[in-house]
C-alpha cells in the first residue's frame, strides 16, 4: 500500500511539469515566411514563379524579379519553363520600313508601354523603363493566427478573429487566454502583446482535476 502511494505521488509530480521547449533544451524556432498560402522555413530559397526569386529571412520574404530584355521581333515564343520569351526568327521593325518605337515591357504575355506603372498581382509593383520591368515585391509578416483568411484582391492575409494559436486537440485559443482542453491539461499561446512566437499552443499537465473552461 505504501509503495502504491509513493508511486502515485511521483507520477503526479512528473505530470505537473509544464511542457515548454526551453525545458527540453530546445530553442525557439525562427519564424518562417508565408507566401501564397504556403509556409517556407527560415533561410529557405524559393521561386514563387519563373521570374521571381525569394529567400526567407527573419519571417519576411526578400524577393527580386528577373527582367527580360526588349524583344527584337514581332512573333515571339514562350517556353513554359523559362521566364523570358524568345525570338525564333528575328524580324526587326526596320526591315519592314517601320520606325523603332520606344521598347515596351512584356510581362506574362501582355505588353506594357514605356513609362507605364502596373501591378501584375496584389504583391508586385512594376514600372516599365527602357524595355525592362523594374519591380518590387511586397512581403507579408507571418499571420498572428491559425484561422487567417486571404482576400484575392489583397497582398497579405488577415486575422478576422485576432491573434490566436492551436492546441493539440485542434482547439483555437485566443491570445492572452488559457484554456483547459481536458481535466488535466491547460494550454495558452506563446507570446505577448498579440505577437505569437508559434502557432502551436504551449500546454502543461497537472494532477489537479478541473472542469474544462476558459480562464480569464
Amino acid at each position: 500500500m505504501a509503495l502504491s502511494v509513493l508511486f502515485s505521488f511521483v507520477f503526479a509530480s512528473a505530470m505537473a511539469t509544464a511542457v515548454h521547449p526551453a525545458t527540453l533544451g530546445m530553442t525557439t524556432p525562427k519564424p518562417g515566411c508565408l507566401w501564397d498560402g504556403k509556409m517556407w522555413p527560415a533561410g529557405q530559397q524559393f521561386k514563387p514563379d519563373l521570374c521571381t526569386f525569394c529567400r526567407c529571412v527573419d519571417g519576411r520574404a526578400m524577393c527580386s524579379v528577373a527582367r527580360c530584355d526588349p524583344l527584337q521581333c514581332i512573333h515571339y515564343v514562350r517556353d513554359p519553363n523559362q521566364c523570358c520569351p524568345k525570338c525564333p526568327n528575328a524580324v526587326h521593325p526596320a526591315t519592314l520600313g517601320m520606325t523603332t518605337p520606344k521598347p515596351g515591357c512584356l510581362w506574362d504575355g501582355k505588353m506594357w508601354p514605356a513609362g507605364q506603372q502596373f501591378k501584375p498581382n496584389p504583391c508586385t509593383f512594376c514600372n516599365c523603363v527602357d524595355g525592362r520591368a523594374a519591380c518590387a515585391v511586397a512581403d507579408c509578416a507571418p499571420p498572428q493566427c491559425v484561422d487567417y483568411v486571404r482576400d484575392p484582391n489583397q497582398c497579405c492575409p488577415k486575422c478576422p478573429n485576432g491573434s490566436n494559436c492551436r492546441a493539440p486537440d485542434g482547439t483555437i485559443i485566443p491570445a492572452g487566454k488559457s484554456v483547459h482542453i481536458n481535466a488535466n491539461t491547460v494550454c495558452s499561446c506563446a507570446g505577448s502583446g498579440g505577437f505569437m512566437m508559434t502557432s502551436d499552443a504551449l500546454c502543461s499537465v497537472t494532477d489537479h482535476i478541473v472542469t474544462p473552461q476558459v480562464v480569464n
